[in-house]
């Protein structure tokens, strides 16, 4: 039993660390992403704890997602309560102009290296989330996931990354 409530405690405090989610879009990647790895983390088979861990992350709700799921009939389970954050505030634009949109994403010859490696991980995590939310079979999604890692985009990131690293060590400005 005393492991039980060490538990909870590490937990909470964890807990503390989720970011609030006000349903605003783009705070919705962020919101999924942490409290899958929080509900990872604390992966527990007693009702109790997964029920503990769920109001966790829900309380991190704000604002108009608060007022949604309150609202909302949603059974206490994360995968519901994704689903509907995914239909109610995430992407509005089609997969495919996403897709698109990535395929077609270049570094700007100004643009800070971190900030454009930062976008299209960014873009892969909101096609990745689409998909995830798309009631397609599994055999499509599974061939859109596998699409998405062949677009040059990422052989592009991989590329300049290599690039900036050999002028850096050209140029002795690493370690």
């Amino acid at each position: 039993m005393a492991n039980e409530r060490i538990d909870l405690t590490i937990a909470e405090k964890f807990g503390l660390l989720l970011p609030e989610f006000s349903g605003v879009e783009n705070e919705l990647h962020s919101l999924i992403k942490s409290a899958e790895q929080y509900l990872f983390m604390f992966m527990n088979k007693n009702k109790l704890f997964k029920n503990y861990y769920f109001a966790v992350v829900k309380s991190k709700l704000i604002d108009r997602a608060l007022a949604e799921v309150s609202t909302s009939d949603i059974p206490d389970r994360w995968e519901t309560l994704k689903n509907f954050s995914n239909l109610k505030f995430g992407d509005q634009i089609n997969l495919d102009v996403l897709i698109q949109q990535l395929q077609f994403l270049n570094k700007k010859p100004d643009e800070d290296l971190l900030n454009f490696i930062d976008k299209v991980i960014s873009m892969k995590i909101r096609i990745n989330y689409q998909i995830d939310a798309d009631p397609m079979p599994d055999p499509q999604r599974q061939l859109y996931k596998l699409n998405i890692l062949k677009i040059s985009t990422f052989n592009q990131t991989v590329t300049t990354v290599k690039n900036y690293h050999s002028n850096m060590v050209q140029y002795e400005l690493l370690d």
